[in-house]
């Protein structure tokens, strides 16, 4: 029933997370004079939701109506640095690339709650929201650095990097389809003018304020 207060229950460790991640390098001596470093890291994140406690409330508590909000981050460098001495000036290059990829849930109750008369003042409000990120990119940096002990000594060198980003989020706003049937409140079309606030004022007369 739409009286009917929420249901609640008990959960622990809602604010779990591991960590664990992987590193490795090598140095080679190519010659006396060319010298080159690889190396790469891998980290892998899991988190079951947020420490945080509600003000005044009871100790280890929460009034969030979503208490798990989990997420997972996958993260893989790669980088080599070659240096090679010419003699008069020392040449470097240093190759990056890493590729992160991340999914989460996050609770974003509290919006439709905020703005309620553009939700039909849909009393259950519980809205979970589905995020997916990626990244990619590779930089590329040279840098040619005099030598000597001279009055004059100069760096000259340039810097390169690709960046894609993809983000995509869903919202899903649970029971707000069964509640549009009920009468008065059904989520007719959109009217033509008068937007979203003339949409809920036809539907839902006298409570909204324009």
């Amino acid at each position: 029933p739409v009286g009917s207060p929420y249901i609640t229950e008990r959960i622990d460790d809602v604010d779990s997370s591991e960590t664990w991640f992987v590193r490795g390098s090598a140095l080679f001596d190519v010659s006396e004079d060319v010298r080159v470093l690889l190396s790469y890291h891998h980290q892998d994140e899991q988190a079951e939701g947020f420490s945080a406690q509600q003000l005044d409330a009871e100790p280890y508590t929460m009034g969030r109506p979503i208490a798990r909000e989990p997420s997972e981050r996958k993260l893989d460098l790669v980088a080599a640095t070659v240096t090679a001495d010419l003699g008069f000036a020392t040449l470097t290059s240093a190759t990056g690339y890493f590729e992160q990829d991340e999914e989460s849930i996050r609770d974003i109750s509290l919006f439709p709650t905020i703005f309620a008369q553009y939700y039909g003042y849909y009393p259950r409000i519980t809205m979970p929201g589905y995020d997916w990120f990626s990244s990619e990119s590779f930089t590329q940096e040279i840098r040619l650095v005099s030598s000597g002990e001279g009055p004059l000594r100069w760096t000259v060198g340039g810097y390169y990097q690709d960046l894609q980003i993809d983000t995509y989020e869903e919202e899903l706003l649970k029971g707000n389809a069964d509640w549009s049937e009920l009468p008065g409140t059904g989520l007719g079309p959109l009217p033509a003018s008068g937007g979203v606030t003339e949409y809920f004022r036809l539907l839902r007369p006298g409570q909204i304020v324009p």
